[in-house]
């Protein structure tokens, strides 16, 4: 990831629409915000660490945020 610095590898637990595996997985240096890679649209996803709640869609090379927030989505279930 070159747009966001200090992130770490985590455990992946959200699986991919259609089957496939599960999506990888970052936590940046605080343990704030979860990074899952999005393979159908080729960018990450921010979400908050305490309630799952998405944040926002980010271009990884840039860090620069692509999508707002979309209320009502947030991977609590897989936290």
């Amino acid at each position: 990831m070159t747009g966001v610095s200090g992130l770490r590898s985590a455990k992946k637990k959200t699986p991919k629409q259609n089957g496939g595996g599960k999506r990888d997985r970052w936590v940046d240096s605080k343990g704030r915000r979860i990074y899952e890679w999005d393979s159908q649209h080729g960018e990450l996803e921010v979400y908050r660490v305490s309630d799952g709640e998405h944040l926002c869609s980010i271009d990884y090379k840039t860090g620069k945020e692509l999508k707002p927030a979309i209320k009502g989505r947030n991977i609590k279930q897989y936290l």
